[in-house]
């Protein structure tokens, strides 16, 4: 194989320039399509990515239902990709107790419900309609408040909405002793800010059950989330699925 690709070269060196460059440098080049480019700018992070075979081996969920997948806000929402990597997970792990720390419109609740039983109980939380100061100083850049006329109105007055417990409340000030123990996933994302993401995740620690799942995301996308999750991996086994900003700990 190798001589082979030595001769291709030789016969054609500016094909051959033109696709390792490509492949390898992308110099001189730019994306036709946002979302690759968008994808380039997932940069930080030490954690290496695995596939889904990785994870889940041979017992990989085969049906996964989709509820306006298309809904999502570009740049804001999670991706289809990491829909269907939060979904698998909570499929796999066989959650269904589960607390999401970040609603914004109720995409990811919306579909979280569609894949869990009846007996589901789906929390989800975000900023009440009027917040003066968030509990925990952040830098302006990480103040990612949604508009409040838009959270959860994807699974507002639907069928699953029966399943799903709204919570308004700052983060950093919640009593998370006052929501039930032994949540089988949380999921983090919330305020991105790097206090906000330790607070998250320390308070999630404190109600997981044993076995259950805490995920993140935006890993490699935004720096304080990423860094909050590399140094958190030198005491816990944490795993980023490929092709997604979206890291799990099984606890």
């Amino acid at each position: 194989m190798l001589i082979t690709n030595i001769k291709a070269a030789i016969r054609n060196p500016i094909k051959s320039i033109s696709l390792i460059n490509r492949k390898y440098f992308q110099l001189f080049r730019t994306s036709k399509d946002e979302y690759s480019s968008y994808v380039h700018s997932w940069i930080y992070g030490k954690l290496k990515r695995k596939h889904f075979s990785e994870i889940f081996g041979d017992k990989q969920p085969d049906t996964l239902i989709l509820k306006s997948p298309f809904s999502g806000t570009f740049k804001m929402s999670m991706t289809i990709n990491e829909i269907v990597s939060v979904l698998g997970l909570v499929k796999h792990f066989g959650c269904e107790k589960i607390l999401e720390i970040g609603t914004y419109d109720g995409g990811l609740t919306l579909n979280i419900a569609a894949n869990t039983p009846e007996s589901a109980q789906i929390y989800t939380m975000d900023l009440p309609e009027k917040v003066n100061d968030l509990s925990i100083k952040i830098a302006s850049l990480n103040n990612n408040k949604s508009d409040f006329l838009k959270v959860g109105r994807q699974f507002k007055n639907t069928p699953f909405s029966n399943k799903i417990t709204q919570i308004f409340a700052d983060s950093g000030v919640f009593d998370f002793g006052s929501l039930p123990n032994n949540f089988d996933a949380i999921i983090i994302d919330g305020c991105h800010d790097y206090n906000y993401v330790k607070s998250d995740t320390e308070n999630s620690l404190k109600i997981i059950r044993k076995g259950g799942i805490i995920i993140w995301h935006d890993y490699g996308l935004l720096k304080d989330v990423t860094k909050y999750i590399d140094k958190l991996s030198k005491s816990y086994n944490i795993s980023v699925i490929t092709g997604t900003r979206v890291a799990y700990l099984q606890v």
